[in-house]
């Protein structure tokens, strides 16, 4: 399948001690034949990403953890979610609101 062609070309690029690229759907492409290509989205701008990679930011980055095999695991769960449901689980939020949303409730980060 697709999304396991993904999950197996990040696994390579992590046991390899490579980054992971940006993993979202913008950067996926479905081809002829069933082939599926993970680019690396070089060419988006900065203020793109921001906009395109909040909605597959693992919760500990936006608490400001370094990014780990984890959060890579949490942006193929978001990639495999849209791939499967046709649409992204947090929709119709601003990259701000989806980063509240993954801080959870202002009471929990103030312990």
């Amino acid at each position: 399948s697709s999304v396991r062609t993904i999950v197996s070309a990040v696994a390579l690029a992590q046991e390899q001690g490579a980054p992971r690229p940006p993993i979202s759907s913008r950067n996926v492409w479905l081809l002829a034949g069933g082939r599926t290509v993970l680019l690396e989205n070089w060419n988006t701008t900065p203020g793109d990403l921001k906009y395109e990679l909040a909605p597959y930011r693992a919760p500990e980055l936006a608490r400001g953890a370094p990014p780990s095999p984890a959060t890579s695991v949490y942006a193929l769960g978001v990639l495999a979610w849209e791939a499967f449901v046709g649409r992204r689980p947090f929709t119709n939020l601003t990259p701000e609101a989806v980063l509240q949303e993954q801080r959870g409730p202002r009471s929990s980060r103030q312990s």
